[in-house]
């Protein structure tokens, strides 16, 4: 079971942007408003101007189709799943600045 969890987490981890994790990152500190999310989207597409082109909902449901957050109207938390993620980050020494995204 670990192995295939880590897989996962690998697979989360070639997919995913710098902003993401960092939202998820976030959220571990506690619940917040889909909108306070905006930001790390909005940085994220400065530095970056083609990530315009995937909508901030898009941006919003990987995270969500992943499992990493959960969304309840317009409250988001970060999972167990998330939590897990952020773990495995730090165990394997990855963090967003190695992103390119």
């Amino acid at each position: 079971a670990t192995l295939v969890t880590a897989g996962v987490f690998e697979y989360v981890w070639l997919l995913i942007f710098a902003s993401q994790v960092r939202a998820v990152h976030y959220l571990n500190g506690g619940a917040a408003n889909v909108e306070d999310l905006r930001p790390f989207y909005t940085a994220a597409v400065q530095q970056h101007p083609h990530l315009a082109s995937y909508p901030f909902t898009s941006w919003l449901a990987f995270m969500i189709s992943w499992v990493l957050i959960r969304q309840d109207g317009t409250v988001v938390q970060i999972t167990v799943r998330g939590r897990e993620f952020l773990k495995y980050l730090v165990e394997t020494g990855k963090t967003a600045d190695d992103l390119v995204n």
